[in-house]
């Protein structure tokens, strides 16, 4: 029941974001994915507008679909047009797909770590190849190596060890600012991490000092990893004085809690 009560939602926010011929296309889109999936036991291509992505599961098609209503009522209804935006924490390009729909014009940098998955990413940005960039790196507040565990749902792998692992990775490090710090006018910065926000903030200087907003998920639970959202307000605070929060994204709910919630933040730099 909780799972049709979604569907419906993200069906009745998409119909009032979207164009009622692209909507139709989108939703017969998705229930030919969910016919593969549950019937024929197989993966399918999700077709938003000129935009592809491969849908290997129901959890795919629902993050995928939330990820386009999101980026409709987060970002789309307050910033008329975006040209750059980075992606940290991209998985299989859910959000990435998601702004390119709404903003058409822009350029995005993905920073996706896990290698399987950052295939699957690199697959579905062939819709707009020209016009991403793809980097297979886990961000952080220095180059080095960090363990990182891999959940049977890859949207929460995290270097928090999940409660159902799939595996654990050594992987290279690198920061933000190392990266990208030399990128102008940066309009839209994602980061979604699973409680590493703070840790990819600490050397992303540069980068949030030439950005206009910054989209960050807040988690309710986050004293579980001696991070509290205050510290991570505080982070941005510190290279961004002027920032102040603009809009709340709906609650993230899980087991009957609210998880997360995204806060899109603008950054008021001069």
């Amino acid at each position: 029941m909780e799972n049709f009560i979604k569907n419906l939602y993200f069906d009745w926010t998409l119909f009032k974001a979207m164009n009622f011929g692209a909507w139709v296309r989108l939703t017969l889109s998705k229930y030919k994915c969910l016919f593969c999936i549950l019937v024929l036991k197989k993966s399918c291509t999700l077709r938003a507008g000129k935009n592809t992505m491969l849908i290997s599961s129901i959890e795919d098609l629902g993050t995928t679909l939330s990820s386009l209503s999101d980026s409709y009522y987060d970002l789309k209804k307050h910033i008329s047009d975006a040209r750059i935006i980075i992606d940290v924490g991209a998985n299989i390009g859910q959000f990435a797909n998601a702004a390119k729909y709404w903003f058409p014009n822009s350029k995005i940098y993905s920073f996706e770590p896990v290698p399987e998955v950052f295939e699957i990413l690199r697959q579905n940005m062939k819709s707009f190849w020209e016009s991403s960039v793809q980097i297979n790196s886990w961000l952080s507040d220095s180059q080095w190596q960090i363990t990182f565990y891999t959940s049977e749902l890859s949207l929460v792998s995290s270097i928090i060890k999940p409660d159902h692992m799939k595996s654990a990775l050594v992987l290279e490090v690198n920061t933000l600012d190392n990266m990208l710090g030399d990128l102008e006018d940066i309009d839209i910065l994602k980061i979604d991490v699973e409680w590493a926000e703070l840790m990819v903030l600490k050397w992303s200087a540069n980068v949030l000092k030439r950005s206009k907003y910054l989209l960050i998920e807040m988690s309710f639970e986050r004293d579980t990893n001696d991070v509290k959202n205050l510290d991570v307000l505080m982070e941005v605070r510190k290279y961004c004085p002027r920032a102040e929060i603009f809009h709340t994204g709906r609650k993230l709910w899980w087991r009957d809690l609210v998880s997360a919630q995204d806060f899109l933040i603008k950054l008021n730099n001069l």
